[in-house]
């Protein structure tokens, strides 16, 4: 019973405090945060859906801060490292990209800086992202997204002689993130079943073959980019349609 009041009251205090920083006036108009952006110590962009981490303090029947408290972890390991933040707030249903590490050096809260519509750091436009710090197994983790045009086309035939679907994936070797050649590219999942790269194509076409009627298959079955994991040599995952 004490631990569960104690939980409860830091819980309160959490709300109190977003409240009263985040809810705020600005120009007659009042400002929500949508979304926190970060840059992490590899130089990566990472997204965070603050409305989701607020959701899950305000959580039914007992609230889950930790999405929101990695949130404070992150943003305070960047500022100590002089690395950007950018915060997404919604101002009369616009959004507006606020450089706040930027404001915080001119000395400018976020309060204040939603008001500074002259400055250099207002409305900057969102970052481009390839990781969102999300929940997974309970855990706060930073995750590759499917922001990346990765895919460049999938096909799926049907073999009649051979009695099987055959699934191809080309990658876009362009399209790549940074730091990434197509030679990266250690596996290929399709509905979680290992493809295999087809020789001679430099390593941007992967097929996977499946027996007629063998489990997921359908009379005519479709492949998403849903359904497909492309894991980087470095153990890094993309995965698609989030």
């Amino acid at each position: 019973m004490l631990n569960y009041t104690r939980k409860s009251i830091k819980m309160l205090l959490i709300v109190l405090v977003l409240l009263f920083l985040f809810a705020s006036t600005a120009s007659a108009s009042t400002f929500v945060v949508k979304d926190v952006y970060y840059e992490n110590s590899e130089g990566n962009i990472v997204r965070i859906d603050y409305e989701k981490a607020l959701e899950d303090v305000h959580g039914f029947p007992a609230g889950d801060s930790t999405l929101y408290d990695a949130t404070v972890d992150a943003v305070r390991d960047a500022i100590s490292d002089f690395r950007t933040v950018w915060v997404k707030v919604i101002i009369d249903g616009e959004e507006i990209v606020i450089d706040h590490s930027a404001a915080l050096l001119e000395g400018r809260s976020l309060k204040q800086s939603v008001t500074d519509t002259d400055a250099d750091y207002y409305d900057v436009g969102e970052p481009d992202y390839t990781y969102e710090l999300v929940m997974e197994d309970g855990v706060a983790i930073e995750k590759a997204v499917g922001e990346l045009a990765l895919i460049d086309a999938i096909v799926v035939v049907y073999d009649e002689v051979g009695e099987q679907w055959l699934v191809y994936v080309t990658l876009s070797e362009e399209d790549l993130p940074d730091g990434y050649a197509v030679e990266n590219v250690a596996e290929v999942l399709i509905k979680g079943e290992n493809a295999a790269v087809m020789p001679a194509t430099g390593n941007t076409v992967w097929q996977l073959q499946v027996e007629d009627k063998e489990y997921f298959w359908e009379d005519d079955p479709v492949v998403n980019e849903e359904d497909i994991i492309i894991v980087m040599n470095d153990g890094t995952e993309y995965t698609f349609g989030n």
